[in-house]
């Protein structure tokens, strides 16, 4: 076994992960989802610890928690809780892996949870798709197999086979679960020696079995199914594109990380680009590209994955042919060393200015990386982060493997014109079909002239940060103020400052609300939600080169509000906020572009009614507590009413009176923040705005009483349903009753998690958590499965009680 301790003075909490280099490519094929049947049955007690809620009682009572997934390379145990408490949680982890009980009494409960977790994603595209793919991927190769598990998967199959299942259980935890292909991860405050010495004797005893790692022969995707195109039925009224490429292994690659250059031109929106010339078409409202995943079979999958429109969709051939003429231009153009500079530049910057992540999220990442054996362990923190050296050759065979001979198409559409989708995949329902790839789907070469003078590569980064120097003295301590200082207030703005005392680092946040007239009707927030998107997408596809540069953003609109947040290195902070206010202020409304948000935005809205019960029982929750919230149906019925002359002129009188507060922070000076005040005050040149002309979101009062609010499920297909109970608790403005609402919930979240889905096994999505409505607060208990809502509530009514 391979540990990693990491030790982290300021860190409040310790996390640990442990990950077996086996997942779903270790499922016998008459046991389909057995290994993630194991990573439910693993934490059910040990010979040491055998109370079947032993260790989440203990995580509970010490402000942790616990989980656990299953992929095709790997199973990842993994939790977080107290500092003081990480002794004791390592000693009753420790044994799940030495002597873990697999109670029979909770076969058949935990049977019914992975069960209800597969009835849970039946109805999801993204759930649906993966199945797809491994349905029509190589049928030797285990990634064909399905792998979540049902009733019918696993016990179905002991019935005929004359097993018992649970010995089927303990023999491939038997077979898989070696020392010798664990990566095991401790971070907390406590000292390296500290750390090591409690995973050395507490896991010293995980029995040694050599390396037990499923051994694979051929290719995911081999020669047999590249060259086909896939047509499916979604769900959802949506249009994906997605074209699947084998390419060689990567995990050797990670110094210089080829497929990061090859991504980030594919995925450009700025001119030039891919996106941008089927953008303009009107084809596509979004791309993806990345690397599909490693499964030790000497090759890995690389995607392009397209968000179509109708007219994309009737147009596919020529979207597939312009993804080809693309990548013929990069490879004519040459590889530009200067372009991965700044990927490196970018990359060594953000590395050595590294923020904490949240500790629990760091510790589940850290074991992928250990499991690549190709991977330098003095490597394994920058590895995927920091690049090495322009690799021009590698990149260039990587990009040879992106040619139209070496692809696996999928269309997918609720319903196709010209195909029958006549096949059915067995575990989703998904109808599909499948039929060799046709001349028109592999361009030639000479075929690329048209576009010529369409695509290009990007123009050097203006965005890049130049300076990196402190502005706060670290030479002499400062004055710790603990919070922003207000510089300036007037009718048209407060600003509020506060400059990094502690960190010394070259970075800052900007924080802005902007408040505008607000009307709260159903028509003004599909005009708003439409505006939102404009803009956003004006933004995204104009200022691509600041987030390439390590800057982040968020821009969202909201009836009455426009919030803008910048982070990241402070150098340009200012000048793209100034851009994008730019922007933002002088929008003017381009036809075909509303008109492909617009079927989009109508599409979301169509597509509502098949969000799952749990998102609808939120929707509805809110849509009774919040005076300003609207049901997303009085929505929907208004969006054959907007007109693009109304959208142009919300965009024209937006900005016309404005009052708003901005805060700045992290390696700024006062005088800093009085100029970028003084920016956005000039940039929107408007008149004050009147208190009457906004409004403030309130919270539904709640008396003394029981209030039930039911609806059906617009899905009629839906196999699930779900409950929310509320428990008023009072105002959120009360620092003492928020700790106490805190505390509150740390107490009851594992009970009822252990009573009503591990015990009475009443859904698969069980939890309690504080919920805020306006300045009211309260716990909310929610549950989503196959059970009765009614008999839920009753249940949930019975436990709080």
């Amino acid at each position: 076994m391979t540990v990693l301790c990491a030790h982290d003075p300021d860190t409040t909490q310790s996390a640990v992960s442990l990950s077996v280099n086996v997942g779903h490519n270790g499922n016998p094929p008459e046991f389909l989802g057995i290994a993630h049947f194991l990573e439910h049955m693993l934490f059910q007690g040990s010979e040491k610890y055998p109370g079947k809620n032993e260790y989440s009682s203990y995580l509970s009572a010490h402000s942790g928690y616990a989980n656990a997934f299953t992929n095709n390379r790997e199973t990842c145990y993994h939790f977080l809780l107290a500092n003081d408490a990480l002794k004791g949680a390592l000693d009753r982890f420790s044994r799940f892996f030495i002597d873990p009980l697999m109670d029979a009494s909770c076969v058949d409960k935990e049977l019914l949870a992975v069960d209800s977790e597969h009835k849970g994603n039946i109805q999801s595209d993204t759930w649906r798709f993966f199945g797809l793919l491994a349905n029509v991927s190589n049928p030797n190769h285990p990634f064909s197999q399905f792998s979540t598990g049902t009733v019918n998967t696993l016990k179905g199959s002991a019935n005929i086979l004359g097993v018992e299942l649970r010995d089927k259980l303990l023999r491939f935890h038997n077979k898989y679960y070696s020392s010798d292909i664990m990566k095991l991860v401790v971070a907390g405050n406590h000292t390296l020696d500290q750390l090591t010495e409690w995973a050395v004797s507490m896991f010293s005893e995980v029995e040694s079995k050599g390396n037990t790692k499923p051994v694979l022969s051929e290719y995911a995707l081999s020669k047999s199914e590249l060259g086909r195109v896939v047509s499916f039925e979604t769900v959802n009224d949506i249009y994906n594109i997605v074209l699947m490429f084998t390419l060689p292994e990567l995990k050797s690659t990670y110094r210089s990380n080829p497929i990061l250059y090859i991504r980030t031109l594919l995925g450009r929106q700025g001119k030039g680009s891919l996106y941008s010339y089927l953008q303009k078409r009107g084809w596509i409202t979004d791309i993806d590209t990345n690397s599909f995943g490693l499964y030790d079979d000497g090759s890995s999958m690389f995607y392009i994955g397209i968000d179509a429109t109708p007219d994309g969709m009737d147009n596919y051939a020529g979207i597939v042919h312009a993804i080809f003429a693309y990548m013929d231009m990069l490879t004519k153009q040459g590889l530009q060393k200067w372009y991965h500079d700044e990927l490196h530049s970018v990359n060594a910057i953000s590395y050595h200015f590294y923020e904490r992540s949240n500790i629990g999220h760091w510790v589940t990442h850290m074991p992928g990386k250990m499991h690549n054996e190709q991977i330098n362990f003095e490597h394994v923190l920058s590895a995927g982060q920091i690049i090495g050296e322009f690799n021009s050759s590698l990149v260039a065979d990587i990009m040879s493997y992106l040619n139209p001979n070496n692809y696996m198409l999928m269309v997918g559409a609720k319903k196709h014109r010209d195909v029958e989708c006549n096949i059915e995949e067995q575990y989703y329902g998904i109808k599909y079909n499948v039929v060799n790839m046709p001349a028109t789907l592999k361009p030639e070469q000479s075929s690329f002239a048209e576009y010529e003078d369409v695509f290009s590569m990007p123009v050097p980064n203006a965005y890049l940060t130049s300076n990196l120097d402190i502005k706060a003295s670290t030479e002499t301590p400062l004055s710790v103020v603990n919070e922003p200082t207000l510089l300036r207030s007037n009718d048209k703005m407060e600003v509020w400052f506060k400059q990094d005392d502690q960190f010394f680092v070259p970075k800052g946040k900007i924080v802005l609300s902007i408040r505008v007239p607000a009307i709260n009707t159903p028509m003004s927030h599909a005009l708003v939600d439409l505006y939102n998107m404009y803009a956003s997408e004006i933004l995204h596809t104009e200022l691509e080169q600041a987030q390439m540069a390590g800057l982040h953003y968020h821009f969202a609109v909201d009836v009455g509000a426009i919030d803008i947040s910048i982070s990241g290195f402070s150098d340009k902070q200012s000048v793209l906020l100034q851009a994008m206010l730019c922007k933002v202020q002088s929008l003017s409304i381009d036809e075909q572009l509303y008109k492909m948000l617009l079927a989009k935005y109508i599409d979301t809205y169509k597509n509502m009614d098949t969000k799952i019960p749990l998102e609808h029982a939120r929707m509805n929750s809110a849509y009774i507590n919040i005076d300003t919230s609207r049901h997303y149906t009085q929505i929907r019925s208004e969006l054959d009413n907007i007109t693009i002359q109304q959208l142009q002129l919300l965009a024209d009188h937006m900005l016309g009176q404005t009052f708003f507060k901005l805060i700045v922070s992290g390696n700024f000076d006062e005088k800093d923040a009085l100029d970028i005040a003084q920016m956005i005050d000039d940039t929107l040149d408007s008149k004050p705005l009147a208190d009457y002309q906004s409004i403030q979101p309130r919270a539904l009062h709640l008396d003394a009483g029981r209030y039930v609010y039911q609806a059906p499920m617009p899905d009629k297909n839906s196999k699930e349903s779900a409950t929310i109970c509320y428990v008023y608790c009072g105002q959120s403005g009360d620092t003492y009753e928020t700790a106490v609402l805190d505390l509150l919930d740390e107490l009851v979240s594992e009970p009822f998690f252990d009573q009503l889905r591990t015990k009475e096994q009443l859904g698969y999505r069980v939890h309690a958590n504080i919920k805020t409505y306006g300045k009211s607060s309260g716990l909310q208990f929610y549950i989503q499965g196959e059970s009765n809502p009614t008999y839920a509530t009753m249940r949930i009514d019975a436990f709080v009680h």
